[in-house]
């Protein structure tokens, strides 16, 4: 529902593509609704047939960690499926996984795209993901590619640090995640 508002909506001080970088998660919501729209699927059913299935993923789905539980609520009872909003799930800051399946998320960056012998991301991606958007712009220059921070002191070496204190990060030059 985030996502077709967004869609909708035009959002307040607005500029133009590539005269200011702005970072913010509606972005995110707004791929993440196009993407369910196109395939007629949940955002949660496109993650699990595009990653987790071919990644042999144990735990990883989209909630949102801003719903918050009613006061009171026993809601949570330390299960995945009892974490609140998977049903209207944040794609910028939503992901609900364990560190075995992040670590095999991060290591398909290290592998050209592919988990195992099945390729998920293409080399294109790849470096599209890596492309500096963010520290070309004439306004607010910072070295952003899609979804990473690019270090400027360290070439190669891109971050992303979360929500709730996990930072990931991946070192392309030398094959570290």
């Amino acid at each position: 529902s985030c996502g077709q508002q967004l869609l909708t909506t035009e959002l307040p001080n607005s500029r133009p593509a590539g005269e200011a970088f702005d970072y913010g998660g509606s972005q995110w919501q707004a791929a993440g609704v196009t993407a369910s729209v196109a395939a007629n699927a949940t955002w949660n059913q496109l993650v699990d047939q595009y990653l987790g299935a071919p990644c042999d993923l144990e735990v990883f789905t989209f909630g949102n960690p801003w719903q918050e539980l009613s006061v009171g609520s026993t809601s949570f009872n330390g299960t995945v499926e009892s974490l609140p909003g998977q049903a209207n799930p944040n794609v910028e800051g939503g992901a609900i996984t364990n560190l075995d399946d992040y670590a095999k998320l991060l290591q398909v960056h290290l592998n050209g795209g592919f988990c195992g012998d099945t390729r998920v991301l293409s080399e294109a991606a790849l470096a599209s993901m890596r492309t500096d958007r963010g520290g070309v712009v004439p306004e607010d220059p910072v070295p952003y590619g899609m979804g990473w921070w690019i270090s400027t002191d360290n070439p190669g070496v891109y971050d992303d640090p979360g929500a709730f204190g996990a930072v990931s990060f991946i070192d392309v030059e030398r094959g570290l995640a």
